[in-house]
């Protein structure tokens, strides 16, 4: 299961932020950027979605899954810098996990 909506994912008309507390956001953030969790790179541009830019290290975008969800390195900049709303299971996972 991809962890956002993929139209969130798609097209930024349809991007949807979501305030975390700190503590669980940062551990969503450190859950997201797990090595443990990467199984692919593609060779693709990888940009921020909203602004259209180019990423730092953006010649490629890693893939990423723990066996129920997976996300992209897109996704966690975005979540990151922006709050992008992830799946509910999602959340829920992570916050019982801390």
């Amino acid at each position: 299961m991809f962890i956002c909506d993929e139209r969130i994912y798609e097209d930024s008309k349809y991007a949807v932020f979501q305030k975390e507390g700190i503590q669980t956001a940062a551990a969503i953030i450190n859950y997201l950027k797990n090595d443990e969790f990467l199984h692919a790179f593609l060779a693709c541009g990888e940009s921020n979605i909203l602004t259209g830019k180019e990423l730092e290290n953006g010649k490629s975008v890693g893939c990423f899954s723990d066996g129920e969800f997976e996300w992209t390195s897109e996704i966690t900049y975005l979540f990151e810098h922006y709050d992008l709303k992830l799946n509910e299971k999602f959340i829920e996972k992570i916050k019982a996990l801390s």
